[in-house]
């Protein structure tokens, strides 16, 4: 996209980089070195716990960013991070990757042209096994399995809770149930129930697990006058009436999964420019936090919670 651009790679150990990280101009293995190349922007991939105190020296000495969801473990300094960024102008995008598929963009248009009239309920699932989500690397060395990494399928699978804000709008009351079910060998829940009741008065719900063996992602939206469906395997959209009609909204050949990533990175690359505003805020991904953090809060406590 940029192939002027320096990439200066930040490495946690000085052990043999990766074919990626040989990619790069620069690898460095503290942040003192790599802020002496006087950055533009910067990507924050760390584990959750890491994000802000690493975001707030990068924005300190004028860097925008982008953020690997989620945007922190725990609202500690998130406010006073947002703060400093609002008022020093540092540009921060939060890496919501499915904000970019091209499928949940049209139900999005779907909802806002009202086809489906009143939206009423809203149901999200999401679920695949854990040690086939990288099979490369042992399951129980990733950042998903520890809890000091931020682990744990409701941060982890935050992305169900951020695509439900922004199509349903500001969430207002949580209830969850987050437990470990299963035998894998983590410290970490792997399997939430999450409810929702959104500012509109929409109810919705949100599955999250990562035990199950036949991978799914998907969600509906029941209106007034039909339903809204998305299959997130099949890169597949579309509504269902009442009268048994039926209309695709979106329907292609999920042959490149990379092309959310390389659209993000195209958003982002427009926002430093000043041709674009961030399409996921800090602002945004600090409310996603919070319906997290209430929702491991109610499963603890058993009982609904308001925001």
């Amino acid at each position: 996209l940029r192939p002027e651009a320096t990439i200066i790679v930040l490495r946690r150990s000085q052990s043999e980089p990766n074919e990626a990280e040989k990619l790069a101009d620069f690898v460095v293995y503290n942040l003192n070195d790599a802020l002496r190349h006087q950055l533009d922007a910067a990507i924050i991939a760390s584990p959750a716990p890491f994000h802000i105190s690493i975001a707030h020296e990068l924005a300190s000495n004028g860097v925008n960013l982008l953020i690997e969801k989620t945007l922190a473990a725990s609202f500690d300094g998130v406010e006073t991070f947002l703060n400093f960024c609002q008022e020093n102008k540092v540009m921060v995008l939060i890496g919501y990757t499915l904000r970019f598929n091209l499928a949940l963009q049209q139900i999005k248009k779907a909802l806002s042209e009202q086809l489906i009239g009143r939206p009423l309920y809203f149901r999200a699932e999401v679920g695949q096994y854990l040690p086939d989500w990288r099979p490369q690397q042992d399951y129980r060395e990733t950042v998903t399995a520890q809890k000091r990494l931020g682990g744990g399928v409701i941060l982890e699978l935050s992305h169900e809770l951020d695509y439900a804000f922004w199509l349903m709008g500001p969430i207002t009351s949580v209830s969850a149930i987050a437990q470990k079910i299963s035998d894998l060998e983590i410290d970490v829940e792997d399997m939430a129930e999450v409810n929702l009741i959104f500012e509109s008065g929409v109810f919705g719900s949100v599955h999250l697990d990562m035990v199950q063996r036949s991978t799914t992602r998907k969600c509906h939206i029941v209106g007034s006058e039909g339903t809204l469906y998305w299959d997130g395997l099949a890169n597949r959209a579309w509504a269902e009436f009442s009268d048994g009609s039926s209309q695709i909204i979106f329907e292609k050949n999920l042959s490149e999964r990379n092309d959310m990533y390389l659209a993000q990175m195209e958003h982002f690359l427009a926002c430093l420019s000043g041709q674009d505003n961030p399409v996921v805020t800090g602002i945004d991904a600090a409310h996603v936090l919070k319906v997290v953090l209430t929702a491991k809060q109610s499963s603890q406590e058993g009982r609904l919670i308001s925001l």
